[in-house]
């Protein structure tokens, strides 16, 4: 960590550092669920079931 960086955390009060860890939090949370729903409209498939292709089971060939 920066020694500027450091000096300005010590200066905060502890009331002050909670409610920035709070709010890192809450991002955190934002973020993550934010990516999930990207990656659940990626691999959901829009295409009604009979336009799919049908799977072959990897053995059948």
């Amino acid at each position: 960590m920066k020694t500027d960086m450091r000096r300005a955390l010590a200066q905060q009060s502890f009331e002050e550092k909670i409610r920035e860890v709070d709010q890192l939090i809450h991002l955190s949370a934002t973020v993550k669920s934010a990516r999930d729903r990207e990656r659940a409209v990626e691999t959901t498939d829009a295409r009604p079931p009979a336009l799919r292709a049908k799977k072959i089971p990897s053995g059948a060939r």
